[in-house]
This record gives C-alpha cells, structure tokens and sequence, in this order.
C-alpha cells in the first residue's frame, strides 16, 4: 500500500548532505505497512528530497542502501524515472505449501504465496477442477489466474494467484475445537520459490478449426508450429513434468471437469484425456476417438511445467528426479518409493482405468468414491513414513502418477516478492539514498 519516510535532521531542514558537485545524501528510516504492493513500493517521498528536472528519461535517484532484517533483499528500481519504487524480495518463502487453508465464502481467495504449479483445490466435502484462469468456471470448477494475461498469453511471476470459483460453490472458513477445521477451503502448490519450477512455467492456448491446432493462437502463449494434431492425439512440441490445468472450451462452454488418465489410460468419454508427458521430446494429450474437441471454435488451454529435457543431470533436478510409474492399489493406498515434493496433475492422480480417477481431497476430508488423500505423516515433514495417498474402499485402481521425487533440502529456492505481504513488523529499517542535487 504504501511506505512511511522519516529522513534525519528533518526538523534543522538540512535534510540533504552534499557528498560530491551534483550528489547529495538523505538517511534516515523507512517503515513499510501491512500490505505490500505488487511490483514495489513508491519512493516519491524520498525522490522529493532530490532535484527533480522536468525531464522523464533519468531519475533524480541514483543509489539506495537499506539495512534490511535476514532473509529480505531490497532494490531499487528506477527503470521508470517519476515512479521510482523499491523492491522486497523475501527468501523466507516455502518452496511447497501443503493444503493452505482460505476463505472462500464470496468465491473468490487469494493464495499467500505467487505460485508455480497448483496441486489440488478441495473443501471439506469435495474437490474442484483447476481450470486456466480468466475462463468463467462452471460447477464443480474453480479458474486460478496465476499471472498469465488470457488474451495475450504473457506471464507477469510473482502474481498472487486468485481463484474463482462457481456462483454458490465457495465456502467459508471457520474451525472446530482445538484448531480443527469445520468447513473451509485448502489449496497445496508449488510457490514460484522453488527455482526451477518457477523457471519452467509454461502455458498454451490452442484455436481449434475443425482438423486441428490454427496459427491464430496470440504469440505471448508457448505454441510452437511443432505442435499438431492428428488421430484424436494432441503433440504439444515439448515434454513436461507436471500439468496444473487443462481446459477445455466447447464453443462457449467450459465442459465438465476432465477424467485424467495415465500414459496407458484408455479415454472411453468425452471428457476424458490421457496424458503422456515424456515422449521423445513431444508430450501427448489424448482424447476419445471421434471426439469434436477439435470443433471449429473450440479452444484448449494447456497449463504445465516444461521438462528439461533429459533424464539425467544434464536435466537439472527435475530432469534426474522426474518419475512416471504405475502404483498398484495395495489395500485402498498408493505407496510411493520416493519423497513425492510435486505430484498432482490437474488436481488429480491418474488412473490406468476409465471413469475411476483419484481427485485429491482434503487431508481432514473423508474420500469418496474416486477420490483420494494424503494421510500422515506428512510427505512436506520428510519423515521415515512411506508417502501414502489413501482412496476409497471400493475404488480399486491403480494408478499411473508423475512426481518430482527428492528431500524438500535439495531444493534450490530463490528470493521471490510476495504481493501483499504484512512488512509491518519488520520495524523501521534504516536507509542511505543517493542522488543528484544542483551544483
């Protein structure tokens, strides 16, 4: 929202010190408030200090040093001179949040953290279909706008996701006794911390002309030439690692939510997609033989994470650790060989067999019949407990999931702003500025 500037010797009016010919210096402290803004916030106070001319092309401010807590980087950014900001970047944000509890009685929330890949959305009593954002959900659907502008395809990071949910589906927060939920909404995702996810984020926005991709899509989205459909088999012209959303405009209408099936899933109805992320460099997204997604005017959004590329170490950490391997059903639970730290596609688990995919629902929910939960120990605490997802009694399938697999410390992070972000308690931080003064 906005920063308080307390300068020194302000009540003497020798606020400027002159350090050079056409340089002068202003110390003193400065306070941020409770809500931090997107993209930095303004200096116009401190600039004020300084010789202002009536040119737009320098700004008067040329340096600024603040002595920030640990864990919080400030810069300044004078690329737009007579809206001079500074920036907070905070290294103290989670690489993975698990089940984020949010509000969401005027369907609508915002996520904490910026995000890289959403996981899963759910109530307590039911899961949502993450669906690209700035589309209008139906039922049972919940659009995250995570940056991404719908008409352009450019991406803004360090955007707080919103959600959006159908008219009457959100529900309100409140707890039970001792810290329980009662109702609610959660929501576990990546955040835009984690280095590699964050620099792998990719969307694809394909018009549809009644035999395949056209060349109208806007160049902001990733849709190469390379991407191409044929026989009910959409190549996307790169491999991924994970899909956040996949969504599907039939005409005017967004379908009902998608079945996701596995690398040897069968797609058997309209709304069911099989995906095969790894595939000699091409990722391919199935649909039902004879189906009309490829309708004239029908549009398809692909929201995902690029893989790197290769397998080994050349790949990076997702390359090496990316795993896309069947998991039986021993018992109603999926036990997995490795530390599962990204896992869902389109807020689900897929399945070999049709009509019985596992949708991620909440931990403190009780699964229903093609849906399934984490149960403890939490695969985020990187305890010695195998990572277990349980399902339903008399669901049983099993499933063909693609995970990054490691230890939550081998993660590479970085320093992200956080939109909104309470700064208050950070105290009054002091501060030396720099700038040009007449001679």
């Amino acid at each position: 929202m906005s920063i308080t500037v307390t300068v020194d010797n302000a009540s003497s009016g020798q606020q400027v010190e002159r350090i050079s010919r056409n340089n002068g210096e202003v110390t003193g402290t400065i306070t941020f408030d409770s809500s931090y803004t997107e993209g930095g916030e303004s200096l116009s106070d401190l600039v004020d200090h300084f010789y202002t001319t009536n040119s737009t092309s320098h700004s008067p401010l040329r340096a600024l040093e603040m002595q920030m807590p640990g864990g919080y980087t400030a810069v300044l950014d004078v690329s737009t001179p007579g809206s001079e900001v500074v920036k907070v970047f905070d290294s103290n944000v989670p690489p993975i949040v698990h089940e984020e509890a949010f509000d969401a009685a005027e369907d609508t929330a915002t996520l904490k953290y910026p995000a890289a890949h959403i996981e899963y959305v759910a109530s307590e009593a039911a899961p949502f279909q993450p669906i690209f954002g700035g589309v209008t959900p139906t039922a049972g659907m919940v659009a995250i706008a995570m940056g991404y502008d719908t008409t352009t395809g450019v991406h803004t990071k360090g955007t707080q996701p919103v959600l959006t949910f159908y008219a009457a589906d959100g529900i309100a927060l409140t707890y039970g006794a001792a810290g329980a939920f009662a109702t609610g909404m959660v929501c576990s995702y990546v955040t835009q911390a984690w280095k590699d996810v964050s620099d792998n984020m990719e969307s694809c926005k394909l018009d549809m002309d009644g035999s395949g991709v056209t060349a109208a899509t806007p160049s902001g989205y990733w849709n190469p030439s390379s991407a191409t459909w044929a026989s009910d088999v959409l190549d996307l012209g790169t491999d991924v690692c994970a899909v956040t959303s996949h969504t599907w405009i039939n005409g005017a209408t967004v379908t009902v939510p998608i079945t996701v099936m596995g690398v040897s899933g069968t797609c058997t109805a309209g709304t069911d997609i099989g995906i095969d992320m790894v595939k000699a460099g091409s990722a391919e997204i199935r649909y039902l033989a004879g189906d009309v997604t490829e309708a004239d005017g029908d549009t398809i959004y692909v929201q995902y994470i690029k893989h790197p590329g290769s397998t080994t170490s050349s790949g990076g950490f997702l390359g090496e650790r990316f795993r896309n391997t069947g998991i039986a059903d021993a018992s109603d639970s999926m036990l997995f060989t490795g530390n599962p730290l990204m896992y869902g596609t389109c807020g689900q688990i897929p399945t070999v067999a049709t009509a019985k995919a596992h949708e991620l629902v909440a931990e403190f929910d009780t699964v229903a019949a093609g849906q399934c939960h984490w149960t403890s120990p939490l695969l985020r605490a990187n305890s010695s407990g195998t990572p277990t997802i349980v399902t339903e009694a008399a669901t049983n399938t099993n499933t063909e999931p693609a995970w990054i697999e490691g230890a939550i410390g081998e993660i590479e992070t970085q320093a992200i702003e956080v939109p909104g972000a309470d700064y208050s308690g950070l105290g009054a931080i002091r501060f030396r500025a720099v700038g040009y003064t007449r001679a």
